[in-house]
C-alpha cells in the first residue's frame, strides 16, 4: 500500500504544477493562489463539540509528519517541492462536505473554528 502511495505522489507532480489538485491516499495536494503548495488532511466525521484545540493541533501535526515521511520516500516529488513551502490544513470530513478547522500556513498555526 505504501509503495502505491509513493508512486501516486510521484505521478502528482505535473498535476500540481498545472494547478490541478491531486488525491494521494487521504491527502489532497494542490497549489494555492499564493503559489505555495497545500496539503489537505482529513479527520473522520467527529462532532464539532467533541473537538478541542489540543486534539486538532495533535491531529494536524501527526498528519503533517505522515505526509513528510511519504514525501521523503518519493524522491522526484521531494526534489520538486520543499517541505517548508507547503501549507497544511486539517479538515473535518462530515461525509457530504468538509470543514476546514485549522491550518499551518507559512509556518504559522491557526485555528479556524
Amino acid at each position: 500500500m505504501e509503495l502505491e502511495l509513493v508512486d501516486r505522489l510521484e505521478k502528482s507532480i505535473q498535476f500540481i504544477m498545472d494547478g490541478i489538485p491531486f488525491t494521494v491516499g487521504d491527502f489532497v495536494i494542490g497549489k494555492s493562489t499564493n503559489g505555495r503548495m497545500f496539503v489537505n488532511c482529513f479527520i473522520p466525521n467527529l462532532y464539532l463539540e467533541h473537538i478541542d484545540k489540543t486534539l486538532i493541533e495533535k491531529n494536524l501535526l501527526k498528519r503533517k509528519m505522515d505526509f513528510i515521511e511519504l514525501m521523503n520516500k518519493a524522491k522526484n516529488f521531494s526534489g520538486s517541492f520543499k517541505s517548508n513551502e507547503i501549507d497544511y490544513y486539517l479538515l473535518l470530513d462530515s461525509g457530504s462536505a468538509s470543514i476546514q478547522i485549522c491550518g499551518e500556513v507559512d509556518g504559522n498555526y491557526e485555528v479556524y473554528i
